[in-house]
């Protein structure tokens, strides 16, 4: 229970480093209440949409990260002990308006950065070590060991043999 607790505080501090750090003009993340009843075009819908069906709580979601210059990248952040990967169809059907997103979700009870992406209609899960700091810059975004890689069909959920 300690640990936690601790946790949930490391988590809760470092994402408020997030939303506090040094400006960057339109580069700046600020976070999205994903409870918000009135959906905008880069906001994720949906009734309960922090909370999905599998138990998983997307405690913060950010329509930017810092340091992207593609404008597509989003970051949330979970503290489940579950990993985002294995319920990926169902966070790709809550969170992701547009098929052209890249979605990195850290989860810091499971100290993961895990990558979400949609290619020629597949999911492409990657699931990489956490780097100290990494949710802060987008040079730095997935830059860990890679732990574990998946392609699932996004309209089947089926794995996609390789």
């Amino acid at each position: 229970m300690k640990r936690l607790i601790a946790l949930t505080i490391v988590l809760t501090m470092a994402l408020s480093l997030v939303a506090c750090g040094e400006t960057g003009g339109s580069q700046e993340s600020t976070p999205v209440p994903i409870q918000d009843p009135e959906p905008t075009e880069t906001q994720p819908t949906g009734p309960g949409a922090s909370t999905l069906l599998s138990g998983i709580e997307i405690s913060l979601f950010y329509k930017t990260v810092r340091n992207d210059v593609t404008g597509k990248w989003r970051l949330s952040a979970s503290s489940s002990s579950m990993p985002v990967s294995d319920c990926a169809v169902e966070y790709y059907k809550k969170m992701f308006v547009s098929d052209d997103e890249i979605h990195g979700v850290w989860n810091a009870t499971l100290g993961t950065m895990t990558c979400i992406k949609v290619m020629s209609g597949l999911l492409f899960v990657d699931t990489y070590e956490y780097v100290d700091g990494e949710e802060h810059d987008a040079n730095l975004m997935f830059s860990g060991m890679l732990l574990d890689s998946k392609i699932i069909d996004k309209e089947t959920g089926e794995p996609f043999e390789r």
